[in-house]
């Protein structure tokens, strides 16, 4: 798609922008309605002249995504039982915040913290991340993993990461799905508060607070720890507090399961579209 060829630091695929753009035209011409993941997205169809564009954003197979046996698992990757396991999940994009990873895990290892990292998935930035930090002890990488068996491996992690992160100046158009599985397994999530991941999330607990000295109320439903993107240090940081405060954030993981349950099903989004179309009648 558009969004992602401009976001991309591969200067072959710009090349590829003006047939995304003509590809792009041909099916919103055909469409009688648009249904887009993200108001981000609503606002740029309209801007180009599109109308009746709908949001509905991504959600989640809850009756697959949820918390499973995984000690098996645990015990095939070689990963430390008293460990606190660090997940990311993903096909490694430009977009996924592989540079925040590679300089948490570095940091992090000079820190000595107690945790592990378990990166999930293959793509183009795996095999670049691997040859950097793969020879790290506290750094495991499954490479590609079958979809039926990915909720084995999700079940390892302790704390998700999702450090999106932007090439460019825009906003994020996107409506990450791994984002709504990540919440699914009632696990705490450490991610970058940038549009509607920022949304989705709130309210989180901004690490920029906590570096500041600032208290959080236990008694509001928080759904993640976030932090600004461009500050890969306040992301390191953010990893570090979870890993000494572990037991005192498992609440931040229920209430995010409790945020997927009432309000990101993909039944729920399917009545939603309906809803929505019923409106544009």
């Amino acid at each position: 798609m558009k969004w992602e060829v401009l976001n991309s630091s591969f200067f072959v695929e710009k090349w590829f922008l003006f047939f995304t753009n003509l590809l792009e035209k041909i099916m919103l011409n055909q469409a009688s309605t648009i249904v887009a993941v993200s108001n981000v997205l609503k606002n740029d169809l309209l801007k180009k002249g599109y109308k009746n564009v709908i949001v509905v954003n991504n959600g989640v197979d809850t009756t697959k995504f949820k918390l499973t046996e995984s000690s098996q698992i645990r015990q095939s990757l070689k990963i430390p039982k008293d460990n606190l396991v660090f997940c990311f999940c993903g096909t490694f994009g430009f977009w996924h915040g592989i540079d925040a990873i590679e300089h948490a895990i570095v940091e992090i290892s000079n820190k000595k913290v107690n945790c592990h990292f378990l990166l999930i998935g293959d793509g183009y930035y795996r095999k670049e991340l691997q040859n950097k930090v793969g020879s790290f002890s506290n750094v495991t990488f499954t490479g590609e993993v079958d979809y039926d068996n990915i909720v084995e491996y999700l079940s390892v992690g302790d704390i998700f990461l999702s450090p999106h992160v932007l090439k460019n100046d825009k906003s994020f158009i996107g409506s990450p799905t791994k984002l709504f599985e990540y919440m699914a397994m009632g696990k705490i999530i450490i991610a970058s508060d940038l549009d509607q991941i920022g949304e989705i999330l709130n309210p989180s607990i901004k690490v920029e607070d906590i570096m500041k000295g600032r208290s959080f109320d236990a008694n509001i439903n928080y759904n993640a720890i976030t932090f600004d993107p461009t500050e890969l240090d306040n992301f390191v940081y953010a990893i570090e507090y979870c890993a000494k405060n572990y037991q005192n954030l498992n609440f931040i993981g229920e209430n995010a399961l409790q945020n997927i349950l009432d309000n990101h099903t993909w039944d729920l989004k399917v009545n939603e579209i309906i809803n929505e179309l019923s409106f544009l009648r």
